[in-house]
């Protein structure tokens, strides 16, 4: 028998027995949904923690979406203007060679028309200085080689010519030793008088 403050139990009485029984089951179910709503609890915060962290996850991706569309328009920008910035440079490219040509075209035609009229020029001086040579009687110009009676030398001339030439005039020519010359070469050589 057991005494509890003024109620005693008897244990061998079955009906306290299972009375005890079913008090012990009460706090043993108490105990586990304790348990479990303390698991529960730790679910809830777990569950949240991750539900949080895929929150920023997700905010992630959309930061880097947002930053991939920038950067695609960024390219876009940039590939644009190159291609601009190449289209300039081609057109000024194409302009300035376009006043190159037209600039050499205006001179190479200032400069035929210049050869064109010095070459009228000189026929006109040629003509003029020619017409001053042409004889009355048959009017042809003195002097023209070619001709038949204008390709040689008269007698005078030609005894002139060989006059001055010590060679053909019959005076033999001596060379002098190499050795006993110094300075000019043409001192090598000396031209002997017809008496030696």
């Amino acid at each position: 028998m057991m005494t509890i403050g003024s109620y005693s139990l008897d244990l061998n009485e079955p009906l306290t027995l299972a009375a005890l029984g079913g008090g012990a089951l009460l706090i043993l179910i108490c105990i586990l949904l304790l348990a479990t709503l303390r698991r529960a609890g730790r679910s809830a915060d777990a569950v949240q923690m991750v539900a949080t962290q895929l929150g920023r996850v997700s905010q992630d991706v959309m930061a880097l979406g947002q930053g991939q569309q920038q950067l695609a328009g960024n390219i876009q920008t940039v590939s644009d203007a190159q291609a601009t910035s190449q289209v300039h440079v081609v057109q000024t490219m194409e302009r300035r060679l376009a006043d190159v040509q037209a600039q050499m075209a205006e001179r190479l035609a200032e400069n035929a028309t210049r050869s064109a009229r010095a070459m009228t020029d000189m026929q006109e001086r040629m003509k003029d200085t020619l017409a001053g040579f042409v004889r009355e009687d048959d009017q042809e110009p003195d002097g023209i080689a070619g001709t038949p009676r204008h390709d040689r030398q008269g007698p005078d001339e030609y005894r002139e010519t060989v006059g001055r030439c010590p060679v053909i005039a019959g005076h033999p020519v001596e060379q002098t030793a190499a050795g006993d010359v110094r300075g000019n070469p043409a001192d090598r050589y000396r031209v002997q008088s017809p008496s030696e």
